[in-house]
């Protein structure tokens, strides 16, 4: 019964325990995955998509192949500017106004727009413009804060899209201007960013010039731009070891992407255009252009002499002449619209910053107001060209948790997708600011899948080597936890093992029982004295035939004891009686040979306990007389620990139909392991350990029948004299 106390204690431990534990990671997990999302969009201006490659750019070809890989349109006109605000805001460059890397307003006509000057003027040009990681601190100010390296137009203050010119207007959280900067150092300052622990970010946007640095001097194809493109590979690796650092993978999607592509152009003029040759060829043509090669805005002055009739308005008779030159002097490979009749695809309309006409080159020449300036290679790059030109093409690559793995997006989209997609990363509403592009178009680059872990996540998604730092960090956890609960079963196993084993369980079930019968007011009425006499003697033997069963037994034997006596009074041996009722019994062995001597057990010096001379005579006059009373143990009445309350053991067994037959034990025996009487046999121990469980059941159950009709006095008596006995 102890064994499976103690089993089911064990197991509620261990249910429990474990139940903690996982509470405990379902907790952390919870709490990580209702953690903010961060989003860290990386560009590398002028960045060709046929650049990647397993050789010159193994991160970004491994992030490729791991992540989404998809057709992004730039918007027109492909240039910086215009395509980084249109990657943040959602807009066209029509409706938010950075028309071209170069450009006037007419509002301004003294003023060209410089990248550097943070007036909201050229920024937010209706007031209704919110980038990206405006909205995104917006949403949730104080919980949400945004981060930006250098990206074109982040050094702005913007509205919150109500369109209102008394609104109160936002600047970006974190921001680095243009400075010159390491790019490590960049990937160091996004990582500080996100880690800050008071306000870390959960959306960042890093810029960086190459190649298109070196592609406008060298070509796309140079090894100049080449050589950049591996170092900026390297970023992206160097990028990738610090976020599995930080132990981020897992809540932080990644969006590498340019703004566009690169055409390689040849010096020569069949590729390079000198719009002055039609100012010598139609005399009278006045206009202004503003923009960069290859496309221009136009402010017209006059028309031609002669070559159109005069009635017809002059910006048409500008645009008309135009045409006509490119068709007769560089064969058609640039063309002249008017700004309301750009193709309805280019969304390049319906803005007066692209004042009354626009001029587009063909893929691949230049145009120039002057022959003053050109590059002195041969070979050089250029960009502005039709968003659907192949050499248009911006680099696109998304990876994350959020992002499906080895998803090729075969549907072209726009860069104003891009707006939907950040919000829905960073679980901000879709409809909640305005955009020009379409979830729709992007849905199915992503996953509904979720990590609870870095590390569940860089297993399944980032081929690179992990940091172990953590990791086996955690791994030391597990285990520390796994051995504490190994010990801990065991403790309890062993402790468990040896509260059933300990035979002072019988004494602590008779106090048990004579605290019952206390509390039931039987009154106790022996003698103190006589009370604390039968307990000393009964501690005594039981001491003594317990912790020197084989001294006592033989010295017991030579003396003419019956070795019923002992059964008679055992009831399993203890070690932890009542000190209470033992007041002169001492564990010590000075005290236990001193309460021998008194009782006439004496040392022979060899570790062998006898009776002295004195006790041996009463014994022998004692023993004869046990000898003639009956040797069944049911003919004494039982006192429980001292209490004096007599206990008619052979009405409670007759009634039960149970007898005790230990009358005929003699010295050849077999003595089993729990210090039980010694037997002739097995047989014969099974049956007393049954019948003694029996009388353990009567004293438990507390059923018995209290025999008070012989005085008190009788009872001690007889109790003294069979003690004495043995």
């Amino acid at each position: 019964m102890r064994v499976l106390k103690s089993l089911i204690i064990i197991n509620i431990v261990i249910v429990q325990v474990w139940e903690t534990y996982c509470f405990i990671l379902k907790q952390q997990s919870k709490s990580n995955l209702h953690e903010l999302s961060r989003l860290v969009v990386f560009s590398f201006d002028g960045f060709r998509h046929d650049y990647v490659n397993a050789l010159d750019t193994p991160n970004l070809y491994a992030l490729a192949n791991d992540g989404v890989r998809g057709h992004m349109r730039s918007a027109f006109v492909t240039k910086t500017y215009p395509n980084h605000h249109t990657i943040t805001t959602g807009l066209y460059e029509q409706y938010h106004g950075i028309v071209n890397n170069e450009f006037i307003d007419p509002l301004r006509p003294k003023e060209h727009f410089d990248v550097d000057d943070s007036s909201t003027f050229w920024w937010d040009m209706y007031n209704r413009t919110v980038p990206i990681y405006i909205a995104n601190q917006l949403y949730e100010p104080n919980i949400r804060f945004s981060g930006a390296v250098q990206w074109p137009g982040s050094i702005a203050a913007y509205t919150d899209g109500t369109g209102r010119n008394d609104s109160k207007r936002y600047r970006i959280h974190y921001l680095q201007e243009y400075e010159k900067m390491s790019w490590n150092r960049r990937i160091d300052l996004v990582i500080q960013w996100l880690t800050d622990p008071s306000k870390p970010a959960n959306l960042v946007f890093i810029y960086f010039p190459e190649p298109d640095s070196s592609a406008h001097r060298f070509g796309p194809f140079s090894t100049q731009v080449m050589d950049n493109v591996r170092k900026l590979d390297q970023c992206v690796g160097y990028f990738r070891k610090r976020l599995t650092e930080i132990r981020l993978s897992h809540r932080t999607n990644l969006i590498f992407l340019s703004d566009h592509g690169m055409a390689e152009i040849y010096n020569s003029s069949q590729n390079v255009f000198y719009i002055e040759r039609c100012l010598k060829n139609y005399p009278g043509l006045s206009f202004t252009m503003h923009g960069v090669s290859p496309v221009y805005s136009i402010e017209t002055k006059s028309g031609p002499n002669g070559f159109i009739p005069p009635e017809t308005p002059i910006p048409i008779q500008v645009m008309k002449t135009l045409n006509e030159c490119s068709k007769k002097l560089f064969n058609g490979k640039f063309t002249v619209y008017e700004s309301d009749k750009v193709p309805q695809e280019l969304h390049y309309s319906e803005n007066r910053r692209m004042l009354q006409l626009f001029l587009v080159a063909d893929d691949g020449y230049e145009v120039y107001d002057r022959g003053s300036w050109l590059p002195n290679n041969t070979v050089w790059g250029n960009h502005g060209y039709n968003n659907s030109a192949p050499s248009m093409r911006p680099l696109f690559i998304a990876q994350g948790p959020r992002f499906r793995s080895g998803y090729k997006h075969e549907t072209i989209f726009d860069n104003v997708d891009l707006f939907p997609l950040m919000l829905h990363l960073l679980s901000i509403p879709i409809n909640r600011f305005h955009t020009n592009g379409s979830f729709e178009h992007v849905r199915t680059m992503l996953t509904n899948q979720l990590y609870d872990n870095d590390d569940d996540y860089i297993q399944n998604h980032m081929k690179v080597p992990l940091n172990t730092d953590g990791s086996l960090f955690q791994v030391f956890l597990y285990v520390l936890l796994g051995l504490i609960m190994i010990i801990f079963i065991a403790i309890c196993f062993i402790t468990g093992l040896g509260i059933f084993r300990d035979p002072s369980r019988r004494s602590t079930k008779r106090r048990r029982v004579r605290s019952i019968l206390t509390k039931n007011d039987i009154v106790d009425d022996v003698d103190d004295n006589d009370r604390t006499l039968i307990s000393n003697l009964f501690a005594r033997f039981i001491k003594s035939g317990h912790n020197r069963h084989s001294q006592l037994r033989n010295s017991f034997y030579e003396n003419g004891s019956n070795r019923t006596g002992y059964h008679k009074f055992h009831n399993g041996p203890t070690r932890h009686l009542d000190s209470s009722f033992d007041s002169d019994y001492d564990d010590d062995d000075d005290n236990y040979e001193l309460n021998n001597h008194e009782n006439g057990l004496i040392d022979d010096g060899h570790g062998n306990v006898i009776l002295n001379d004195k006790k041996k005579k009463n014994g022998k006059q004692l023993n004869s007389k046990s000898m003639t009373q009956d040797n069944d143990i049911t003919d004494i009445d039982w006192d429980i620990m001292g209490t004096g309350l007599d206990i008619d053991l052979e009405s409670h067994l007759k009634a039960n139909g149970s007898s005790i037959p230990y009358d005929n034990i003699d010295g050849d025996g077999y003595d089993d392991d729990d210090d039980c009487p010694i037997l002739k046999n097995k047989q014969e121990s099974l049956l007393s350990k049954q019948e003694e469980i029996e009388i353990d059941n009567v004293i438990n159950n507390g059923r018995f029948n209290i025999d008070d009709e012989d005085t008190d006095n009788d009872d001690l008596n007889l109790k003294r004299d069979r003690l004495i006995d043995i």
